[in-house]
């Protein structure tokens, strides 16, 4: 009989360290997994924030060449050169020296014949000379 009980023991002890064990590579497998989760959140962010800045950076570019092709427009005649956008600039003065009212709508016409730009605003017409 004192055999059996030792031999209860030992089983005992053995279960318990067992169970022990279970326990501990239990612990280690759930922070293994808590830190490859971690892991992985991270990668994403990172991936995600790559991404962003990517598209970001993409859209700057965009912008820059649609403001990068600005022309430069001149109306030539006899020996003379007028940019247009000089056109334009004297056409909003001469209307507001006449007008009160907001320079909405411009319309250039440009006769080097007759040496002079017509414009409409509305409905008021006006020239000036190139």
């Amino acid at each position: 009989m004192a055999t059996k009980k030792v031999v209860k023991e030992e089983i005992k002890e053995t279960i318990e360290k067992v169970e022990k064990t279970a326990e501990a590579t239990a612990k280690k497998v759930e922070k293994a997994a808590e830190t490859t989760a971690k892991k992985a959140t991270t990668a994403a962010k990172a991936t995600a924030k790559k991404a962003t800045t990517t598209a970001k950076k993409a859209t700057a570019t965009a912008e820059k060449a649609v403001k990068a092709v600005t022309p430069e427009v001149f109306v030539q005649f006899q020996g003379k050169e007028v940019p247009v956008a000089e056109l334009v600039e004297k056409a909003k003065a001469a209307y507001k020296e006449e007008h009160k009212g907001v320079v909405r709508g411009l319309k250039l016409y440009v006769k080097p014949e007759d040496n002079a730009c017509y414009y409409v605003v509305g409905d008021v017409t006006g020239k000036i000379e190139l």
